[in-house]
């Protein structure tokens, strides 16, 4: 049998590979998975889920009172502490000062009740702060306008289980500080709830109110 000359050979085998016009091509699959780099190049750096500024826990993060002409108080994320993060505060907006209220120290905003609680009209705001710790407790904080500053009037920490409202449960047509929890007898472990009635009478919070 003649053997053809090699340049003839290649000739040919380069004309096979060239497809007919109009053919569609042909298009081999990859063996690496769909999005994956190709070969030689960096890998995408991964995105998010360490981000220290995003709170670990839910909270009211949106939270905003408006209090006239004394300002307006908002929940903001507060300055960086050494190594410990950020931390949300509530400041006293006015314009473009904002005047330190409340640090929340690590706590979550999880609940908040507003209420005339210290005379018909105000805005109280009764604060619920979860600690991050076991068992359920929480800090109750209450806010009140005191002679044209906000203020702290009252709070009660490690509240198992707590939460606060403003209700007239006196009926004398004015809200009292309604603050509802968990108690455990610590000689049968047993936890039953328990509510308290809170009263603001010459300028201060007292209680809790027996029978109410």
């Amino acid at each position: 049998m003649r053997r053809l000359p090699f340049f003839v050979l290649a000739l040919c085998l380069l004309v096979a590979a060239v497809p007919p016009a109009g053919a569609e091509p042909v298009t081999v699959p990859s063996p690496l998975p769909a999005g994956s780099p190709a070969a030689g190049e960096p890998a995408a750096a991964p995105q998010g889920g360490n981000d220290p500024l995003v709170p670990p826990r839910d909270k009211v993060a949106s939270f905003q009172l408006d209090l006239g002409s004394l300002g307006t108080l908002l929940l903001v994320e507060g300055k960086r502490e050494g190594a410990t993060g950020h931390f949300d505060e509530l400041v006293l907006a006015s314009g473009s000062v904002l005047t330190p209220v409340l640090k929340t120290e690590g706590r979550c905003l999880v609940g908040t009740a507003v209420g005339e609680f210290t005379a018909p009209g105000a805005k109280d705001a009764v604060l619920t702060l979860d600690t991050g710790g076991a068992g359920g407790f929480v800090d109750l904080v209450l806010l009140a306008v005191i002679k044209g500053k906000v203020v702290t009037l009252w709070e009660a920490e490690a509240v198992k289980g707590g939460r606060a409202t403003f209700e007239d449960r006196t009926g004398d047509g004015r809200p009292e500080l309604v603050v509802r929890r968990l108690a455990e007898d610590m000689a049968t472990g047993e936890v039953s709830p328990e509510t308290e009635v809170y009263l603001f009478q010459d300028g201060k919070v007292t209680g809790p109110v027996e029978g109410k």
